[in-house]
């Protein structure tokens, strides 16, 4: 079971998940429950997920859907997008998978996942966001 760290920055609006260890949908699933349970996933809030101390991430079809499901209640209240800084080839493809199907979710403003091989301030992920929608193949 993977261990979910994550803080919330109030004045950025801004979640910062550190998860590490052998990561599971259930374990990716509950903390966003609990970020719903807690207001904290409110208009506008941002995401911002460090890969780099997970060990194991493994995702199935039918998993996926699950996270797809969760993103669904995120949009509706009022999620921005996430950020993820990933270490691997296999973690960045697994973003960008999963950040497909999200955006597609019929019906739903368009939730933003953006992979990124570096580690990206707090301050810049605002316009990280809005660049990628401008440019959505950069």
């Amino acid at each position: 079971m993977g261990i979910m760290n994550y803080s919330y920055n109030e004045f950025l609006n801004v979640v910062v998940l550190k998860p590490a260890g052998k990561v599971q949908v259930s374990d990716i699933c509950a903390y966003g429950s609990e970020l719903l349970d807690q207001g904290i996933m409110t208009k506008d809030t941002i995401e911002y997920v460090d890969m780099s101390s997970m060990t194991d991430l493994s995702v199935s079809y039918i998993e996926a859907r699950r996270l797809v499901s969760m993103h669904k209640l995120w949009l509706s209240a009022g999620w921005y997008g996430s950020v993820y800084f990933t270490s691997t080839d296999l973690e960045f493809g697994i973003v960008r998978m999963v950040g497909a199907v999200v955006e597609c979710i019929p019906d739903s403003p368009t939730g933003i996942m953006i992979p990124l091989r570096e580690p990206t301030p707090l301050e810049q992920l605002r316009e990280v966001i809005s660049n990628h929608i401008s440019n959505p193949l950069n």
